[in-house]
């Protein structure tokens, strides 16, 4: 990394002073009797404020001040600017800056005084200190122009955090792949590439002790990778560099890492054999190399409504932010509704953000998001809002768009806004109703265990659930597709998707079989076991999470139901008996309503319990089912 040591500039706002940061604990006196440091107002409209660093060679002292500068001042002083993760607000540390007490939280504490700074004259851009994070009027405008801030740095710092048991070796696993990604890449030879591809098809590597997959699952699983943020400071960062301790990793390198995982369909390793558990990392990592490779080459296509969906598990300290963190890279809002402004309150944020995309022409895909069949932290929002709060558990059904779902006609969406904000109206035909719901899937911490009796009791109950949820399944028999419902099940319970999102081909009917024998396997080695009879084993194990992945993406906490014409469906956790299920024109699901009060002027209204998939029921073939209606819903 290039050291950066510069001089000062114009619009310095402090004085310097030295000091040692210290433990301490809210409300107590520094030893050295200063007052808390206060921020100077900035004067620009692009005026922001960083935060200059000296430290001396060998010592863990650091002369800090803040500048003002302007974004369109020419030239900038050449900064870093970090993305992090905020961690516990509990300031537990003190820096003397221009004579007052600056508060640094642990995370702060540990990042400023890390390797990366040693021996630098730097100006660095930290949000949580530059910003006047007391001030709503000033961090509302400067948000605005977080891009900006991140694309002007020389530099973005990815700070990890301090290293574990698992990181140095997960960044050399890493390191690894990419020499053999890069390998491959240069190879010429098509006899070679088909040999590499079916190496890859058939390589059980969750068993191979060259590689460190639960490692880099950990590396993967750190809080920085879930935090929206991420979006706008790697895209628009002209370098950047990911720390983990002392450990360096160039972004280029952990792009190729990530790339060759998902191009030869490699995400499965890092799955855990028995459970199916994908860290969240590795997702969010791919969208992110991805975006930035599309920003780099000056496609930026990204577009806030499906960006927005893509972040679902993203998590944001302030809930407003999961909104606002996205605004500085999309190019499709023009609306002024839709601006960042900390005096709203997150209900009012979320509701003007899907009010804005349901009827601007954007389709119906942000239902998918709602409803109240999964559990939803912000009780006030109306039905048809996404909580961004809630931690999705499962994969929207409509998320990928090689899901060959299309369940109503080429007829666009009809969406109106209604005299009461809270109501939305929306063309549909109410087609059957929910006569009977099964049981509840495990809980993911009930079997997502790594001791030997965990995963025993764990797969005692995932298949007494699959062996319940067979028997529940059998009562739709003869099936109205005329389907054999052993098919009509497997399908259902994954929502007929594969692990890539794209509609399950034949083959996941061998996976479930495999899914099934792994689940009763014996507990304990009969006498006479064999090194034979612990490989085919472990191959059973290797396919049957094929469908255990397709289970993990979009299944593993939704339930089946029946309806009252004989269909099978699987739907929100919160789906109840005597819902009934809706088709609106334009969308590509069927969604599940339930009656609700009525409006003032007294028409009945529903609530959104959410999306659901029904055999049979996802190629049009509901729409002569009842007629065309206005739907309000609440």
């Amino acid at each position: 990394m290039r050291k950066w040591i510069r001089g000062a500039t114009n619009g310095e706002a402090t004085a310097t002073a030295t000091a040692t940061a210290t433990a301490t604990t809210d409300g107590e006196t520094p030893r050295h009797g200063k007052k808390r440091f206060e921020h100077a107002p900035l004067q620009g409209t692009r005026d922001i404020r960083l935060l200059r660093v000296r430290r001396k060679m060998f010592s863990k002292d650091l002369t800090c001040k803040f500048i003002h500068v302007s974004l369109d001042q020419k030239p900038l002083p050449k900064y870093l600017a970090m993305s992090y993760t905020w961690g516990d607000p509990t300031p537990k540390h003190l820096i003397s800056c221009g004579g007052k007490v600056l508060r640094l939280t642990e995370t702060l504490n540990s990042m400023l005084h890390h390797s990366f700074l040693e021996e630098w004259d730097s100006y660095i851009w930290i949000d949580a200190l530059c910003i006047n994070q007391g001030n709503l009027t000033e961090k509302s405008h400067q948000v605005r122009m977080m891009g900006g801030i991140y694309e002007s740095a020389v530099q973005v710092i990815v700070w990890l955090g301090e290293p574990d048991a698992c990181s140095d070796q997960a960044i050399d696993s890493l390191e690894l792949l990419v020499e053999m990604f890069s390998n491959i890449e240069r190879c010429n030879n098509p006899a070679e590439l088909r040999e590499v591809e079916a190496m890859f098809e058939n390589w059980n590597g969750f068993y191979d002790p060259r590689w460190n997959w639960s490692h880099i699952g950990r590396f993967l699983g750190r809080p920085w990778f879930e935090r929206v943020w991420i979006i706008q400071e790697v895209i628009v960062g002209k370098e950047v560099l990911m720390l983990c301790g002392d450990r360096k990793l160039s972004w280029y390198n952990f792009s190729i890492a990530m790339l060759g995982l998902e191009e030869h369909n490699l995400r499965k390793l890092l799955l855990d054999p028995n459970h199916g558990v994908v860290p969240s990392g590795i997702l969010t990592s791919t969208a992110l190399v991805t975006w930035r490779q599309s920003r780099i080459q000056n496609l930026n296509y990204l577009l806030f409504q499906s960006t927005l969906l893509a972040t679902l598990t993203f998590k944001a300290t302030n809930p407003r932010d999961k909104v606002y963190a996205l605004l500085g890279v999309v190019k499709d809002v023009e609306d002024k509704i839709l601006v960042p402004d900390y005096t709203k309150t997150a209900e009012q944020v979320f509701t003007d953000t899907a009010r804005y995309l349901l009827t601007h022409g954007k389709g119906l895909i942000m239902l998918s998001a709602a409803g109240i069949g999964f559990p939803r932290p912000l009780q006030d929002l109306p039905s048809w809002v996404p909580d961004w709060t809630s931690p999705m558990s499962v994969i929207f059904l409509n998320a990928s768009p090689f899901t060959g779902y299309n369940a109503t006609d080429e007829r666009p969406p009809q969406v109106r806004a209604t005299a009461e904000p809270h109501l939305l109206a929306i063309d549909g035909i109410i087609i059957d109703e929910v006569v009977a719901v099964g049981a509840h899937p495990p809980p993911s911490d009930g079997y997502a265990q790594h001791d030997r009796v965990g995963i025993a009791k764990g797969f005692r109950e995932l298949l007494a659930y699959r062996e319940e949820s067979e028997r529940f399944a059998k009562s739709v028999e003869p099936y109205t597709t005329g389907e054999p419902l052993h098919e009509v099940y497997w399908r259902t319970a994954i929502a007929n998707l594969g692990e890539d999102g794209h509609p399950a081909p034949p083959k996941y009917a061998d996976y479930y079989r495999a899914h099934m024998s792994s689940l009763r396997l014996p507990e304990e080695r009969p006498e006479g076991w064999t090194e034979e009879d612990g490989a085919r084993n472990r191959e059973i194990g290797f396919q049957g999470v094929h469908y255990i992945a397709a289970y993990s993406n979009s299944s593993k906490t939704r339930k089946l139901f029946k309806t009252r014409r004989g269909y099978l469906g699987l739907g929100s956790p919160g789906s109840c008996q005597g819902d009934v299920v809706c088709l609106f024109l334009g969308g590509d699901v069927p969604f599940i309503l339930r009656s609700s009060a009525p409006t003032e002027a007294g028409d009945p209204t529903y609530a959104l319990v959410g999306e659901c998939y029904i055999h049979g029921l996802m190629s049009r073939e509901g729409m002569a089912m009842g007629d065309l209606q206005e739907i309000i819903l609440r």
